[in-house]
């Protein structure tokens, strides 16, 4: 700065043989291996582009002529997960998948993180709630942040010990010797054991950069890591980033770190299952049926629950396999923190009350347990619910009803207009016909009302009759060699046609010249008795049809059952001699009762 007045300039680019600093704004951004022609050409357009006639400084040993320089497609990268990238467009208020990006983004992976934060309560319409943005600006991970937000301050740092070392399996060597540190059924906290003991060993609250740090001595953090089988880096990582934390929260970053007891154990857990932002484990399995093992360095056990973070990785097989790390949740604690949901209503024409709610405890997507009971009068909050499923039941027909028979003659005759017509007709679905009924059931709230309620649904309200009568007009039958025979209106492949219902013995006797003409293509259903009936398009695909199992079976017989006879069998004897004593095939016994059999 004193050759050159770095501080006043844009950007500039220091080259040696070895390194390229890039400072911006008297600050050092990057320092790596030497910068590209390229990337050099890249660096001044980013300059370019944020500030109106911004200027790059290059100080090089290396010959630059811009003038044979030519420009490259910068590569762009979208950092973070899809959590981090949801929580970052929610805070510009964007949605990135709706967004032309340089850059391919897994859609489907940052929807689903979105609908995670939406029920986590970190957004509401593509925005960040208050919520939200307390925990946005931490700089953990979103389940590490939900942690300090909601923990209490004689916890936090236990939450920031945790949140600051990536997993136990890679702070650890494979010869290590923690066992007096570790603490049964959960990884966080023997992290957190890990970390207070050397701090307690080795270090000290000192300064870097003026910033309140954790300290280690170099000598003495790598004789107390050797000693216990401890990689230094992950101590010295974690000094870091607790630091880090502690600013963010503003709170003074404390000399020690306190000791754990059965109170603090007892807390942590009970944290764990209250906020839960983590992913859970029961039993070895998730909640949507994947098998998911504790990992190989964990302390927790198989089975219980765990909560922590899932990593995936390929056997020796090739297979993708799950590990967990993290606390295991005592089950005493999924009654006291599980969610009772309002219930689930559904109509079951088996039972003489078929209107039931169905209760269930759940705990972060595991049913603790269900309970199904038949009601009569509809549950406060949940009335829209039930006239939706007692209208949703008369509509498919499944409900009892004193008008459930009228309905569904009404209903055929619905269907067969817009077969019919082709789809000329309105389409009478199952949700049509649902939303219909909806109206007529807007003042019931109960069972029995439901009963005495006018439920008839009069044809014409959706198709008028002289459109119904129209299309009834059309011929029901086909005239084939003097007799009569039933046509059925379909739609093949959203095409409409006409299908005639003949037996087989009669596809010989037609031909296509004594066809009559319709108004759609003309199919065939041809009827076999106790066989399948076989559809076909035309009357040679349907005779195709008829003769293709005999072509099959005589296609696959042997060639020598085909060229030569098959040789028969003489009569076998199968006791006695050939001078008498025994039945020979097709004698009788004599004698005895059930000896008459043919042998």
């Amino acid at each position: 700065q004193s050759a050159l007045n770095i501080q006043g300039l844009d950007t500039v680019v220091i080259e040696d043989a070895q390194f390229t600093t890039v400072i911006e704004r008297g600050k050092a951004v990057l320092t790596r291996l030497p910068l590209g022609a390229n990337e050099i050409l890249q660096m001044a357009g980013r300059v370019h582009g944020r500030v109106a006639g911004g200027e790059v400084w290059i100080l090089s040993d290396r010959p630059l002529r811009f003038e044979d320089l030519r420009p490259t497609e910068p590569n762009f990268q979208l950092a973070g997960d899809p959590e981090r990238v949801a929580m970052t467009c929610a805070d510009m208020g964007v949605r990135a998948d709706e967004l032309d990006l340089p850059v391919p983004l897994d859609r489907v992976a940052y929807r689903r993180a979105v609908e995670l934060l939406e029920r986590r309560g970190l957004i509401q319409d593509h925005r960040l709630t208050p919520y939200g943005r307390r925990v946005e600006v931490l700089p953990v991970d979103r389940a590490w942040g939900e942690m300090l937000v909601q923990t209490d301050d004689h916890l936090v740092p236990l939450v920031a010990v945790a949140a600051s070392i990536e997993s136990l399996h890679r702070m650890l060597k494979p010869d290590n010797s923690i066992r007096r540190l570790i603490v049964p059924g959960s990884d966080h906290l023997t992290i957190y054991n890990l970390y207070a003991d050397a701090l307690r060993d080795c270090g000290s609250l000192g300064s870097v950069y003026g910033l309140p740090r954790h300290v280690f001595p170099e000598e003495e953090l790598a004789a107390w890591a050797e000693s216990l089988g401890v990689l230094v880096r992950s101590i010295e990582d974690a000094a870091l980033a607790i630091a880090s934390i502690y600013r963010s929260l503003e709170i003074p970053l404390p000399r020690r770190l306190p000791e754990l007891n059965d109170r603090l154990i007892q807390e942590w857990r009970r944290l764990v299952a209250q906020v839960m932002p983590f992913q859970l484990v029961l039993d070895g399995e998730t909640s949507w049926g994947e098998e998911v093992q504790t990992s190989r360095t964990s302390v927790c056990g198989n089975w219980g629950a765990v909560a922590g973070d899932i990593r995936y990785f390929s056997d020796k097989h090739g297979r993708a396999r799950g590990s967990i790390e993290g606390t295991e949740i005592p089950h005493t604690m999924f009654r006291e923190f599980a969610r009772a949901d309002m219930g689930t209503l559904r109509y079951d024409m088996d039972r003489r009350r078929p209107l039931t709610l169905r209760r269930s405890r759940v705990f972060h997507g595991f049913e603790l347990d269900a309970s199904e009971e038949p009601i009569d009068a509809f549950p406060a909050g949940l009335e829209q619910d039930a006239r939706q499923v007692l209208a949703a039941a008369v509509a498919a027909g499944e409900a009892y009803h004193p008008d459930a028979r009228e309905n569904r003659r009404a209903f055929r005759e619905l269907r067969e207009t817009f077969r019919r017509s082709g789809g000329a007709a309105q389409q009478i679905t199952e949700q049509l016909l649902t939303d219909h009924l909806l109206e007529r059931l807007a003042h019931v709230n109960s069972h029995s009302e439901f009963l005495e309620i006018d439920l008839k649904v009069d044809p014409d309200e959706l198709i008028p009759a002289e459109e119904r009568a129209r299309w009834a007009a059309l011929p029901d039958t086909i005239t084939l060699v003097g007799n009569e025979y039933p046509l059925d209106y379909a739609f093949e492949d959203g095409t409409p046609v006409v299908r005639a219902r003949i037996p087989a013995k009669l596809l010989p006797q037609i031909s296509e010249r004594d066809l009559p003409v319709f108004d759609r293509p003309l199919h065939w259903t041809v009827v076999r008795g106790k066989k399948d009936a076989i559809r076909a398009a035309t009357l040679a695909e349907a005779r195709a049809l008829i003769d293709a199992p005999k072509r099959e079976r005589k296609k696959h017989r042997p060639e020598e059952e085909i060229t030569e006879p098959r040789k028969r069998r003489g009569p076998r004897v199968t006791s006695g001699s050939s001078r008498g004593g025994g039945p020979h095939v097709g004698e009788r016994r004599k004698g005895g009762r059930g000896k008459g059999r043919r042998r």
